[in-house]
């Protein structure tokens, strides 16, 4: 139907598991869904490399970073099922990178249809060429 899966899981949660009224909730919230953080309700992620380092500026305060972690039992702590259920942490994958990228573009970016592009990009590598860069 569309629904990216990080929207499902927060639908899910705010309708504490009832799936028809998280349905609800979807319909209801199609348009604004993918740009909706609730504390509590979202996951954490855990990753590391290029996961972390698109969250690390704009997101900081929704991630572990596992390669971080100077401690094997706590990237093992953080990863597994039990402890990622309860404390609501879920490794990044593939499938969540369309609503991670709504977290971590600037809000004054959302709703327009053209945003400046800063040599901080280029400085950041989020961008390959920036012609007024010296």
């Amino acid at each position: 139907m569309g629904f990216t899966k990080l929207t499902c899981m927060h639908s899910l949660r705010k309708s504490k598991g009832d799936t028809d009224s998280a349905i609800d909730w979807l319909f209801d919230h199609r348009y604004a869904s993918s740009s909706v953080l609730e504390h509590g309700v979202d996951p954490y992620f855990a990753c590391g490399g290029d996961g972390a380092a698109l969250l690390k500026d704009y997101a900081s305060h929704t991630y572990v970073d596992l390669d971080n972690l100077d401690d094997s039992r706590l990237n093992k702590f953080f990863t597994s099922s039990h402890v990622s259920s309860m404390l609501n942490v879920v490794e990044l994958n593939a499938d969540m990178i369309a609503d991670v990228v709504m977290r971590v573009i600037p809000r004054s970016w959302k709703g327009v249809d053209v945003a400046p592009v800063s040599s901080l990009l280029y400085d950041r590598g989020l961008v390959k060429s920036f012609p007024n860069h010296h």
